[in-house]
């Protein structure tokens, strides 16, 4: 079963804060993809998930990265 990882993203002074609201975890990034990348790799620890199942996580990121480029591009 895969499960949809929520996040909030917000911004702080010159950094981008990104939270998971299922677990409480946290994480931050100078840009948002870098701190929507930790989070994913922050909550995977946090879960105890496999590095197998990181890899796929990054790539949906990646995936998310391509739409909101796209969007952009509008």
């Amino acid at each position: 079963m895969k499960r949809v990882l929520e996040f909030k993203v917000h911004k702080e002074n010159n950094w981008y804060i990104a939270t998971n609201p299922e677990t409480g975890v946290a994480s931050q990034g100078k840009t948002k993809k870098t701190a929507i990348k930790n989070l994913y790799e922050a909550v995977a620890m946090f879960r105890g998930v496999s590095p197998d199942l990181y890899v796929q996580l990054k790539k949906i990121l990646d995936r998310y990265d391509g739409a909101l480029r796209a969007l952009a591009d509008r």
